[in-house]
């Protein structure tokens, strides 16, 4: 069975390589500069020294030809070999091989530099420094390779229902819809029942209403429905 790939350990571990190797190139890059800046201080310092040996150099061929001027004069005023009084036999030796520039004889011209020596073997790796600040994020590099597939994890079993929410707001009333089609007619109903007689039964104040219906039933009201008349009589009030 292929053992499954961890992708975060293979991430960090490219992450730790490269901030190993960014932090390697960094030390080559402060060693090359500090060998360039000794390089050019060297040179700097090769080049006044050059500059002070030819000045000094000049100076004493300047000092050394105003002695041989000193000396040529001394020697044309003392040393004349029909003056006896100050003629001086070793002082003119003197005199003559200073104007002559002596036994060193005039320095010659500075010869050309010489070609440079060769590189010195390498030092010794520097102790490691701290790490430098985090710099910003690079870009996106390219898409990587589809890792393998994984192990199918065993399904989880259904979570309960969460609780049911709160009604939302009620809608604004949508269009009035369109006319519905016409019904189909309704079947005939029942005959009605209607009043067929209404009759005053009884005299009097004992007299009252029979309602008969056309269906045959018969209701009573209270009445009285018939009044009595007093008859009259044929005496005359006084």
């Amino acid at each position: 069975m292929t053992k499954p790939i961890n992708l975060d350990e293979k991430i960090q571990t490219v992450n730790r390589d490269e901030r190993r190797s960014l932090r390697e190139k960094m030390w080559l890059l402060i060693v090359s500069v500090l060998l360039f800046i000794a390089a050019g201080v060297i040179g700097i310092l090769a080049w006044q020294l050059a500059i002070a040996l030819d000045t000094e150099q000049a100076t004493t061929a300047s000092e050394r030809s105003q002695k041989q001027e000193i000396a040529q004069e001394a020697k044309a005023v003392l040393c004349i070999a029909d003056d006896i009084e100050v003629y001086d036999q070793g002082l003119c030796s003197r005199l003559e091989d200073a104007a002559s520039g002596g036994s060193a004889g005039i320095p010659g011209p500075v010869g050309a530099a010489g070609r440079d020596g060769r590189n010195g073997a390498p030092g010794p790796a520097g102790a490691q420094g701290p790490s430098g600040p985090v710099g910003p994020a690079g870009p996106a590099g390219p898409a990587g390779a589809d890792g393998l597939n994984g192990l199918t994890g065993f399904s989880g079993s259904d979570g309960a229902p969460g609780p049911q929410g709160p009604a939302g707001p009620t809608g604004p009333a949508g269009p009035a819809g369109a006319d519905g089609a016409d019904g189909a007619d309704g079947a005939d109903g029942a005959d009605g029942r209607g009043i067929s007689s209404v009759v005053c039964e009884g005299a009097g104040d004992e007299s009252y209403w029979v309602v008969t219906y056309t269906d045959g039933s018969t209701q009573t009201s209270t009445g009285p429905c018939r009044l009595l008349v007093p008859t009259p009589t044929d005496e005359v009030a006084p």
